[in-house]
Protein backbone atom coordinates (compact mmCIF):
# COMPACT_ATOMS: atom_id res chain seq x y z
CA UNK A 1 0.00 0.00 0.00
CA UNK A 2 1.18 3.52 -0.80
CA UNK A 3 0.07 6.65 0.94
CA UNK A 4 0.31 9.74 -1.20
CA UNK A 5 1.89 12.94 0.09
CA UNK A 6 -1.43 14.80 0.18
CA UNK A 7 -3.01 11.97 2.14
CA UNK A 8 -0.14 11.95 4.62
CA UNK A 9 -0.40 15.71 5.09
CA UNK A 10 -4.13 15.42 5.66
CA UNK A 11 -3.58 12.69 8.24
CA UNK A 12 -0.97 14.78 10.06
CA UNK A 13 -3.26 17.81 10.14
CA UNK A 14 -6.07 15.70 11.58
CA UNK A 15 -3.65 14.23 14.11
CA UNK A 16 -2.55 17.69 15.14
CA UNK A 17 -6.14 18.79 15.58
CA UNK A 18 -6.88 15.75 17.71
CA UNK A 19 -3.75 16.31 19.77
CA UNK A 20 -4.72 19.91 20.43
CA UNK A 21 -8.20 18.88 21.46
CA UNK A 22 -6.96 16.16 23.80
CA UNK A 23 -4.42 18.16 25.75
CA UNK A 24 -3.35 21.69 26.37
CA UNK A 25 -0.41 20.70 28.54
CA UNK A 26 3.09 20.80 27.13
CA UNK A 27 5.38 17.80 27.18
CA UNK A 28 7.09 17.12 30.53
CA UNK A 29 10.83 17.72 30.54
CA UNK A 30 11.58 14.80 32.80
CA UNK A 31 10.06 12.36 35.25
CA UNK A 32 8.64 13.57 38.54
CA UNK A 33 11.06 13.36 41.45
CA UNK A 34 10.10 10.95 44.22
CA UNK A 35 9.39 12.38 47.65
CA UNK A 36 12.28 10.31 48.99
CA UNK A 37 14.73 11.92 46.56
CA UNK A 38 13.33 15.36 47.38
CA UNK A 39 13.77 14.78 51.11
CA UNK A 40 17.30 13.53 50.54
CA UNK A 41 18.16 16.61 48.47
CA UNK A 42 16.83 18.89 51.22
CA UNK A 43 18.90 17.15 53.88
CA UNK A 44 22.03 17.26 51.72
CA UNK A 45 21.47 20.97 51.16
CA UNK A 46 21.13 21.66 54.87
CA UNK A 47 24.24 19.61 55.66
CA UNK A 48 26.14 21.68 53.10
CA UNK A 49 24.92 24.97 54.57
CA UNK A 50 25.78 23.81 58.07
CA UNK A 51 29.33 23.11 56.90
CA UNK A 52 29.82 26.54 55.27
CA UNK A 53 28.63 28.77 58.12
CA UNK A 54 31.37 31.11 59.33
CA UNK A 55 32.41 31.11 62.97
CA UNK A 56 30.62 34.43 63.54
CA UNK A 57 27.31 32.89 62.41
CA UNK A 58 27.15 34.35 58.90
CA UNK A 59 27.21 32.87 55.42
CA UNK A 60 29.03 34.86 52.79
CA UNK A 61 30.42 32.71 49.97
CA UNK A 62 30.84 35.15 47.08
CA UNK A 63 29.44 38.19 48.87
CA UNK A 64 26.01 39.36 50.04
CA UNK A 65 26.37 38.06 53.62
CA UNK A 66 23.00 39.47 54.74
CA UNK A 67 21.07 37.76 51.96
CA UNK A 68 23.05 34.52 52.30
CA UNK A 69 22.61 34.40 56.08
CA UNK A 70 18.91 35.26 56.08
CA UNK A 71 17.99 32.70 53.43
CA UNK A 72 20.18 29.99 54.96
CA UNK A 73 18.57 30.52 58.37
CA UNK A 74 15.10 30.39 56.78
CA UNK A 75 15.96 27.15 54.98
CA UNK A 76 16.65 25.48 58.35
CA UNK A 77 13.60 27.02 60.03
CA UNK A 78 11.22 25.95 57.27
CA UNK A 79 12.28 22.37 57.94
CA UNK A 80 11.44 22.77 61.64
CA UNK A 81 14.93 23.53 62.96
CA UNK A 82 14.70 26.36 65.51
CA UNK A 83 17.36 28.18 67.48
CA UNK A 84 15.38 27.95 70.73
CA UNK A 85 15.02 24.14 70.55
CA UNK A 86 17.92 22.80 72.59
CA UNK A 87 17.34 19.24 71.36
CA UNK A 88 17.56 20.14 67.67
CA UNK A 89 20.87 19.24 65.97
CA UNK A 90 20.92 22.57 64.11
CA UNK A 91 19.73 24.84 66.93
CA UNK A 92 23.14 26.47 67.41
CA UNK A 93 23.56 27.00 63.65
CA UNK A 94 20.21 28.76 63.40
CA UNK A 95 20.58 30.91 66.50
CA UNK A 96 24.09 32.04 65.56
CA UNK A 97 22.76 33.07 62.18
CA UNK A 98 19.91 35.08 63.73
CA UNK A 99 22.27 36.70 66.23
CA UNK A 100 24.59 37.79 63.42
CA UNK A 101 21.66 39.34 61.58
CA UNK A 102 20.44 41.25 64.64
CA UNK A 103 23.95 42.55 65.27
CA UNK A 104 24.15 44.01 61.75
CA UNK A 105 20.78 45.79 61.64
CA UNK A 106 20.45 49.57 61.67
CA UNK A 107 17.87 52.07 62.85
CA UNK A 108 16.33 54.65 60.51
CA UNK A 109 14.52 57.78 61.65
CA UNK A 110 11.12 57.85 59.97
CA UNK A 111 9.29 60.85 58.54
CA UNK A 112 5.79 61.26 57.19
CA UNK A 113 5.18 60.60 53.51
CA UNK A 114 2.75 62.24 51.14
CA UNK A 115 0.73 59.01 51.20
CA UNK A 116 0.59 58.87 55.00
CA UNK A 117 2.43 58.09 58.23
CA UNK A 118 4.54 54.91 57.97
CA UNK A 119 5.22 54.64 61.70
CA UNK A 120 2.62 52.15 62.91
CA UNK A 121 4.65 51.21 66.00
CA UNK A 122 4.98 54.83 67.12
CA UNK A 123 8.68 54.40 67.94
CA UNK A 124 9.74 56.92 65.30
CA UNK A 125 12.27 54.49 63.83
CA UNK A 126 12.43 51.75 61.28
CA UNK A 127 14.86 48.84 61.12
CA UNK A 128 16.82 47.84 58.01
CA UNK A 129 20.01 46.11 56.84
CA UNK A 130 22.31 48.39 54.78
CA UNK A 131 25.59 46.45 54.82
CA UNK A 132 25.31 44.99 51.31
CA UNK A 133 24.26 48.32 49.79
CA UNK A 134 20.84 47.13 48.62
CA UNK A 135 18.65 47.17 51.73
CA UNK A 136 15.29 46.72 49.96
CA UNK A 137 16.49 43.40 48.58
CA UNK A 138 17.86 42.08 51.83
CA UNK A 139 15.85 43.62 54.66
CA UNK A 140 12.72 41.60 53.71
CA UNK A 141 14.87 38.46 53.62
CA UNK A 142 15.88 39.13 57.22
CA UNK A 143 12.24 39.79 58.09
CA UNK A 144 11.30 36.33 56.77
CA UNK A 145 14.10 34.70 58.76
CA UNK A 146 12.93 36.38 61.97
CA UNK A 147 9.30 35.34 61.41
CA UNK A 148 10.54 31.86 60.50
CA UNK A 149 12.04 31.58 63.99
CA UNK A 150 8.52 30.97 65.34
CA UNK A 151 9.57 32.96 68.42
CA UNK A 152 7.88 36.40 68.46
CA UNK A 153 8.39 36.86 72.21
CA UNK A 154 12.12 36.08 72.19
CA UNK A 155 14.29 39.06 73.12
CA UNK A 156 17.64 40.28 71.78
CA UNK A 157 20.40 40.54 74.34
CA UNK A 158 24.12 41.12 74.66
CA UNK A 159 26.00 41.79 71.44
CA UNK A 160 22.90 41.13 69.37
CA UNK A 161 21.24 44.13 71.01
CA UNK A 162 24.16 46.51 70.50
CA UNK A 163 22.55 48.33 67.57
CA UNK A 164 18.85 47.56 67.69
CA UNK A 165 18.55 47.54 71.47
CA UNK A 166 16.82 45.05 73.73
CA UNK A 167 13.61 44.27 71.85
CA UNK A 168 11.36 41.33 71.18
CA UNK A 169 11.54 39.73 67.76
CA UNK A 170 7.95 40.87 67.24
CA UNK A 171 8.85 44.51 67.90
CA UNK A 172 11.77 44.33 65.48
CA UNK A 173 9.54 42.91 62.74
CA UNK A 174 7.07 45.75 63.32
CA UNK A 175 9.83 48.31 62.85
CA UNK A 176 11.04 46.53 59.69
CA UNK A 177 7.50 46.78 58.29
CA UNK A 178 7.45 50.49 59.17
CA UNK A 179 10.75 50.93 57.33
CA UNK A 180 9.42 49.20 54.20
CA UNK A 181 6.36 51.47 54.26
CA UNK A 182 8.64 54.51 54.57
CA UNK A 183 10.91 53.23 51.79
CA UNK A 184 8.08 52.78 49.25
CA UNK A 185 8.26 55.23 46.35
CA UNK A 186 5.93 58.09 47.18
CA UNK A 187 3.23 60.01 45.37
CA UNK A 188 4.56 61.92 42.36
CA UNK A 189 7.62 59.73 41.82
CA UNK A 190 8.08 57.83 38.53
CA UNK A 191 7.92 54.46 40.26
CA UNK A 192 5.05 55.38 42.58
CA UNK A 193 4.00 52.48 44.77
CA UNK A 194 6.99 50.23 44.07
CA UNK A 195 10.46 49.84 45.53
CA UNK A 196 14.04 49.77 44.28
CA UNK A 197 17.49 49.34 45.84
CA UNK A 198 17.26 52.03 48.53
CA UNK A 199 14.47 53.99 50.20
CA UNK A 200 12.39 56.25 47.93
CA UNK A 201 14.75 55.54 45.05
CA UNK A 202 12.61 57.55 42.61
CA UNK A 203 12.13 54.64 40.19
CA UNK A 204 10.96 51.11 40.88
CA UNK A 205 11.79 47.69 39.53
CA UNK A 206 9.82 44.53 39.94
CA UNK A 207 12.77 42.37 40.87
CA UNK A 208 13.23 44.43 44.04
CA UNK A 209 9.55 45.18 44.64
CA UNK A 210 8.74 41.48 45.04
CA UNK A 211 10.99 41.25 48.09
CA UNK A 212 9.20 44.01 49.95
CA UNK A 213 5.92 42.25 49.21
CA UNK A 214 6.94 38.72 50.28
CA UNK A 215 8.46 40.22 53.42
CA UNK A 216 5.19 41.98 54.24
CA UNK A 217 3.34 38.71 53.62
CA UNK A 218 5.56 37.02 56.20
CA UNK A 219 4.98 39.80 58.75
CA UNK A 220 1.22 39.20 58.44
CA UNK A 221 1.77 35.77 60.00
CA UNK A 222 2.52 37.61 63.24
CA UNK A 223 -0.45 39.92 62.79
CA UNK A 224 1.79 42.81 61.74
CA UNK A 225 0.50 44.99 58.92
CA UNK A 226 1.78 48.19 57.31
CA UNK A 227 -0.39 51.30 57.06
CA UNK A 228 -3.24 50.96 54.56
CA UNK A 229 -1.58 53.27 52.03
CA UNK A 230 1.08 50.64 51.23
CA UNK A 231 -1.41 48.41 49.37
CA UNK A 232 -3.30 51.28 47.75
CA UNK A 233 -0.02 52.79 46.50
CA UNK A 234 1.25 49.39 45.33
CA UNK A 235 -1.75 49.22 43.00
CA UNK A 236 -0.30 52.16 41.06
CA UNK A 237 2.92 50.26 40.45
CA UNK A 238 1.12 47.03 39.50
CA UNK A 239 -0.96 48.88 36.92
CA UNK A 240 2.10 50.65 35.49
CA UNK A 241 4.21 47.50 35.29
CA UNK A 242 1.86 44.94 33.69
CA UNK A 243 1.38 44.87 29.93
CA UNK A 244 -2.32 44.31 29.20
CA UNK A 245 -2.46 46.04 25.84
CA UNK A 246 -4.34 44.16 23.12
CA UNK A 247 -4.65 40.45 23.79
CA UNK A 248 -2.57 37.28 23.82
CA UNK A 249 -2.88 36.96 20.03
CA UNK A 250 -1.90 40.49 19.07
CA UNK A 251 0.69 41.10 21.83
CA UNK A 252 3.46 38.58 22.54
CA UNK A 253 4.12 40.28 25.90
CA UNK A 254 0.49 40.22 27.00
CA UNK A 255 0.16 39.65 30.75
CA UNK A 256 3.86 40.12 31.48
CA UNK A 257 5.35 42.40 34.10
CA UNK A 258 8.41 44.41 33.12
CA UNK A 259 11.60 45.23 34.96
CA UNK A 260 11.20 48.99 35.38
CA UNK A 261 7.87 49.32 33.59
CA UNK A 262 5.46 47.49 31.31
CA UNK A 263 7.55 48.33 28.24
CA UNK A 264 10.83 47.17 29.77
CA UNK A 265 12.71 44.79 27.47
CA UNK A 266 13.92 42.87 30.50
CA UNK A 267 10.43 41.67 31.34
CA UNK A 268 10.46 37.92 31.85
CA UNK A 269 9.31 35.10 34.07
CA UNK A 270 10.96 36.43 37.23
CA UNK A 271 9.29 39.86 36.99
CA UNK A 272 5.96 38.36 35.97
CA UNK A 273 5.99 35.97 38.92
CA UNK A 274 6.75 38.97 41.13
CA UNK A 275 3.68 40.66 39.68
CA UNK A 276 1.51 37.69 40.64
CA UNK A 277 2.80 37.94 44.23
CA UNK A 278 2.00 41.66 44.28
CA UNK A 279 -1.51 41.09 42.94
CA UNK A 280 -2.05 38.45 45.62
CA UNK A 281 -0.85 40.82 48.33
CA UNK A 282 -3.33 43.54 47.38
CA UNK A 283 -6.16 41.00 47.55
CA UNK A 284 -6.54 39.48 44.07
CA UNK A 285 -7.60 35.80 44.14
CA UNK A 286 -5.98 33.24 41.86
CA UNK A 287 -8.81 33.48 39.33
CA UNK A 288 -8.25 37.21 38.88
CA UNK A 289 -7.99 38.09 35.17
CA UNK A 290 -4.63 39.87 35.61
CA UNK A 291 -3.15 36.85 37.38
CA UNK A 292 -4.40 34.47 34.69
CA UNK A 293 -2.91 36.75 32.01
CA UNK A 294 0.43 36.70 33.87
CA UNK A 295 0.30 32.89 34.13
CA UNK A 296 -0.42 32.68 30.40
CA UNK A 297 2.73 34.67 29.66
CA UNK A 298 4.82 32.49 32.01
CA UNK A 299 3.58 29.39 30.20
CA UNK A 300 4.72 30.76 26.84
CA UNK A 301 8.17 31.59 28.26
CA UNK A 302 8.67 28.51 30.46
CA UNK A 303 11.49 26.89 28.47
CA UNK A 304 13.03 30.09 27.02
CA UNK A 305 16.49 29.82 28.56
CA UNK A 306 18.28 32.23 26.21
CA UNK A 307 20.52 33.98 28.72
CA UNK A 308 20.01 36.95 31.01
CA UNK A 309 16.61 37.74 32.44
CA UNK A 310 14.73 35.24 30.29
CA UNK A 311 16.25 32.24 32.09
CA UNK A 312 14.03 29.97 34.16
CA UNK A 313 14.96 26.34 34.82
CA UNK A 314 18.47 26.47 36.21
CA UNK A 315 18.28 30.11 37.31
CA UNK A 316 17.62 29.74 41.03
CA UNK A 317 16.67 33.36 41.70
CA UNK A 318 13.89 33.09 39.12
CA UNK A 319 12.81 29.66 40.36
CA UNK A 320 12.52 30.95 43.92
CA UNK A 321 10.39 33.88 42.75
CA UNK A 322 8.04 31.57 40.85
CA UNK A 323 7.77 29.29 43.88
CA UNK A 324 6.80 32.20 46.15
CA UNK A 325 4.22 33.53 43.69
CA UNK A 326 2.57 30.15 43.19
CA UNK A 327 2.50 29.15 46.86
CA UNK A 328 1.36 32.53 48.15
CA UNK A 329 -1.49 32.77 45.63
CA UNK A 330 -4.99 32.49 47.07
CA UNK A 331 -5.58 29.60 46.66
CA UNK A 332 -2.09 28.32 45.79
CA UNK A 333 -1.42 27.55 42.13
CA UNK A 334 -0.43 24.00 41.18
CA UNK A 335 -0.81 24.24 37.41
CA UNK A 336 0.24 27.53 35.82
CA UNK A 337 -2.66 28.31 33.50
CA UNK A 338 -2.78 29.22 29.85
CA UNK A 339 -4.42 32.42 28.69
CA UNK A 340 -7.69 30.52 28.23
CA UNK A 341 -7.68 29.50 31.93
CA UNK A 342 -6.84 25.82 31.27
CA UNK A 343 -4.08 24.02 33.25
CA UNK A 344 -0.55 24.29 31.88
CA UNK A 345 2.80 23.71 33.57
CA UNK A 346 2.74 21.85 36.88
CA UNK A 347 5.62 23.95 38.14
CA UNK A 348 6.69 22.04 41.25
CA UNK A 349 6.50 18.33 40.50
CA UNK A 350 4.40 15.66 38.86
CA UNK A 351 5.53 16.48 35.34
CA UNK A 352 9.20 16.78 36.13
CA UNK A 353 9.70 20.51 36.63
CA UNK A 354 11.41 22.34 39.51
CA UNK A 355 11.69 19.43 41.97
CA UNK A 356 13.11 17.02 39.40
CA UNK A 357 15.43 19.68 37.98
CA UNK A 358 16.84 20.49 41.42
CA UNK A 359 17.30 16.86 42.42
CA UNK A 360 19.03 16.14 39.11
CA UNK A 361 21.38 19.13 39.26
CA UNK A 362 22.41 19.07 42.92
CA UNK A 363 26.16 18.67 43.33
CA UNK A 364 27.74 15.83 45.25
CA UNK A 365 28.46 18.29 48.09
CA UNK A 366 24.77 19.08 48.47
CA UNK A 367 25.05 22.58 47.02
CA UNK A 368 23.48 24.24 43.99
CA UNK A 369 24.77 26.86 41.62
CA UNK A 370 22.97 28.21 38.56
CA UNK A 371 23.28 25.69 35.74
CA UNK A 372 22.26 28.16 33.06
CA UNK A 373 24.09 31.30 32.02
CA UNK A 374 23.26 34.53 33.81
CA UNK A 375 25.12 37.81 33.90
CA UNK A 376 25.40 37.78 37.70
CA UNK A 377 25.89 34.42 39.39
CA UNK A 378 24.54 34.11 42.90
CA UNK A 379 26.82 33.11 45.80
CA UNK A 380 26.74 29.34 46.26
CA UNK A 381 25.32 29.62 49.79
CA UNK A 382 22.45 31.77 48.52
CA UNK A 383 21.75 29.48 45.54
CA UNK A 384 21.77 26.48 47.86
CA UNK A 385 19.38 28.14 50.30
CA UNK A 386 17.04 28.96 47.40
CA UNK A 387 17.21 25.34 46.21
CA UNK A 388 16.30 23.99 49.65
CA UNK A 389 13.48 26.51 50.11
CA UNK A 390 11.95 25.65 46.73
CA UNK A 391 11.95 21.94 47.56
CA UNK A 392 10.66 22.24 51.12
CA UNK A 393 7.12 23.05 49.99
CA UNK A 394 6.45 24.94 53.22
CA UNK A 395 4.94 28.26 52.16
CA UNK A 396 5.38 31.35 54.27
CA UNK A 397 1.76 32.35 53.81
CA UNK A 398 -1.27 33.38 55.78
CA UNK A 399 -3.14 30.34 57.08
CA UNK A 400 -6.63 29.79 58.40
CA UNK A 401 -8.63 27.57 60.75
CA UNK A 402 -10.78 24.75 59.39
CA UNK A 403 -13.57 23.57 61.71
CA UNK A 404 -15.18 20.24 60.83
CA UNK A 405 -18.44 19.19 62.51
CA UNK A 406 -19.54 15.55 62.17
CA UNK A 407 -23.22 14.73 62.68
CA UNK A 408 -25.46 11.67 62.52
CA UNK A 409 -27.37 11.97 59.22
CA UNK A 410 -30.51 10.51 60.80
CA UNK A 411 -30.67 12.32 64.14
CA UNK A 412 -28.41 15.33 63.43
CA UNK A 413 -26.69 14.63 66.76
CA UNK A 414 -22.92 15.20 67.02
CA UNK A 415 -20.66 12.18 66.68
CA UNK A 416 -17.74 12.05 69.11
CA UNK A 417 -14.61 10.09 68.28
CA UNK A 418 -14.99 10.39 64.51
CA UNK A 419 -11.73 10.32 62.55
CA UNK A 420 -11.38 13.35 60.26
CA UNK A 421 -8.79 14.01 57.56
CA UNK A 422 -8.29 17.06 55.32
CA UNK A 423 -5.97 16.67 52.34
CA UNK A 424 -4.98 19.52 50.01
CA UNK A 425 -1.98 21.89 50.03
CA UNK A 426 -1.39 20.47 53.52
CA UNK A 427 -2.52 17.26 55.25
CA UNK A 428 -4.34 17.33 58.59
CA UNK A 429 -6.00 14.69 60.75
CA UNK A 430 -7.81 14.64 64.06
CA UNK A 431 -10.66 13.21 66.14
CA UNK A 432 -13.92 14.92 67.03
CA UNK A 433 -14.76 15.74 70.64
CA UNK A 434 -18.08 15.59 72.47
CA UNK A 435 -19.40 18.46 70.35
CA UNK A 436 -18.68 16.47 67.19
CA UNK A 437 -16.08 19.05 66.18
CA UNK A 438 -12.40 19.08 65.39
CA UNK A 439 -10.52 22.30 64.62
CA UNK A 440 -7.44 22.36 62.41
CA UNK A 441 -5.45 25.55 62.91
CA UNK A 442 -2.83 27.05 60.57
CA UNK A 443 -4.36 25.43 57.48
CA UNK A 444 -2.81 26.61 54.23
CA UNK A 445 -5.21 28.22 51.77
CA UNK A 446 -6.48 25.97 49.00
CA UNK A 447 -8.98 23.25 48.14
CA UNK A 448 -9.25 20.25 50.48
CA UNK A 449 -10.94 16.85 50.39
CA UNK A 450 -12.35 16.41 53.91
CA UNK A 451 -13.34 12.87 54.97
CA UNK A 452 -14.94 11.66 58.19
CA UNK A 453 -15.46 8.12 59.48
CA UNK A 454 -16.73 6.54 62.67
CA UNK A 455 -17.57 3.10 63.94
CA UNK A 456 -21.05 2.12 62.77
CA UNK A 457 -21.17 4.71 60.02
CA UNK A 458 -20.30 4.88 56.33
CA UNK A 459 -17.35 7.06 55.47
CA UNK A 460 -18.37 10.35 53.89
CA UNK A 461 -16.58 13.42 52.62
CA UNK A 462 -16.78 16.71 50.80
CA UNK A 463 -14.51 19.24 49.14
CA UNK A 464 -14.08 22.70 50.61
CA UNK A 465 -12.16 25.79 49.50
CA UNK A 466 -10.25 27.40 52.37
CA UNK A 467 -9.69 31.10 51.66
CA UNK A 468 -10.63 32.33 55.16
CA UNK A 469 -11.50 30.77 58.51
CA UNK A 470 -13.83 28.00 57.34
CA UNK A 471 -16.40 25.65 58.89
CA UNK A 472 -17.88 22.58 57.23
CA UNK A 473 -20.38 19.95 58.36
CA UNK A 474 -20.25 16.27 57.35
CA UNK A 475 -23.18 13.94 58.02
CA UNK A 476 -22.53 10.22 58.42
CA UNK A 477 -25.15 7.60 57.65
CA UNK A 478 -25.44 4.58 59.99
CA UNK A 479 -24.42 1.30 58.38
CA UNK A 480 -26.67 -1.77 58.40
CA UNK A 481 -23.85 -3.92 59.76
CA UNK A 482 -22.05 -1.96 62.41
CA UNK A 483 -20.09 -4.80 64.04
CA UNK A 484 -16.52 -5.36 62.87
CA UNK A 485 -15.23 -5.05 59.33
CA UNK A 486 -14.27 -1.93 57.49
CA UNK A 487 -16.28 0.72 55.72
CA UNK A 488 -15.67 1.29 52.04
CA UNK A 489 -15.09 4.93 50.98
CA UNK A 490 -17.99 6.59 49.19
CA UNK A 491 -15.74 8.82 47.07
CA UNK A 492 -14.72 6.13 44.58
CA UNK A 493 -16.15 8.02 41.61
CA UNK A 494 -14.44 11.25 42.67
CA UNK A 495 -11.10 9.49 43.03
CA UNK A 496 -11.55 7.77 39.67
CA UNK A 497 -12.35 11.05 37.91
CA UNK A 498 -9.37 12.74 39.55
CA UNK A 499 -7.13 9.93 38.33
CA UNK A 500 -8.47 10.24 34.78
CA UNK A 501 -7.85 13.99 34.88
CA UNK A 502 -4.24 13.50 35.95
CA UNK A 503 -3.61 10.80 33.35
CA UNK A 504 -5.04 12.82 30.49
CA UNK A 505 -3.03 15.88 31.53
CA UNK A 506 0.09 13.99 30.51
CA UNK A 507 1.36 14.62 27.02
CA UNK A 508 2.40 11.04 26.38
CA UNK A 509 -1.17 9.81 26.61
CA UNK A 510 -2.19 12.26 23.91
CA UNK A 511 0.74 11.05 21.83
CA UNK A 512 -0.41 7.44 22.15
CA UNK A 513 -3.94 8.37 21.15
CA UNK A 514 -2.70 10.24 18.10
CA UNK A 515 -0.52 7.29 17.14
CA UNK A 516 -3.50 4.96 17.42
CA UNK A 517 -5.52 7.38 15.30
CA UNK A 518 -2.87 7.31 12.56
CA UNK A 519 -2.69 3.52 12.66
CA UNK A 520 -6.47 3.24 12.35
CA UNK A 521 -6.47 5.47 9.29
CA UNK A 522 -3.77 3.38 7.61
CA UNK A 523 -5.61 0.11 8.35
CA UNK A 524 -8.85 1.58 7.05
CA UNK A 525 -7.09 2.69 3.86
CA UNK A 526 -5.55 -0.75 3.34
CA UNK A 527 -8.88 -2.53 3.74
CA UNK A 528 -10.56 -0.25 1.21
CA UNK A 529 -7.83 -0.99 -1.31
Amino acid sequence: MKIRTKQLIAVLILAGMLLTALTNVRMPLANAASQTSINTAIQKGLVYLNSTQASDGSWSSGGYPVACTAMAVLAFENKGHYGWNATDPYNNTVQKGLNWLFAHGSNQTLTNKTAGNPDVSGTGIGVYWPSDGEPIYETPMVLMAIVGSNAPTNVTSGATAATLGVRTYHAIVQDIVDYLAWAQNDVGQPGRGGWRYTAEYGTSDNSVSQWAVVGLMAAALWGIKPPAFVKSELNYWIKADQDLTGNSTSNSQYGSFGYTGADSILGGIVETAAGIAELTYVGAPSNNASIIAAEGYINTMWTTNNGGWQDNLGELYCMYGVMKAMREANPPIQYIRYYNDTPGVEWYNGTGEYADALVTNQSSTGSWTNWVSWYEDLPTDLSTAFGVLILEFIPVSISYSLTVTVLDATTSKPIAGAAVTAVGPGSYSGTTGKSGQVVFSSVYAGTYLVNASASGYSLSGTTVSVTSNTAVTIKLSPTALAVGGTVEPVNTLEVLLAGIQVVFSEYWVAFLVVTAFLAALIIFKKRRE
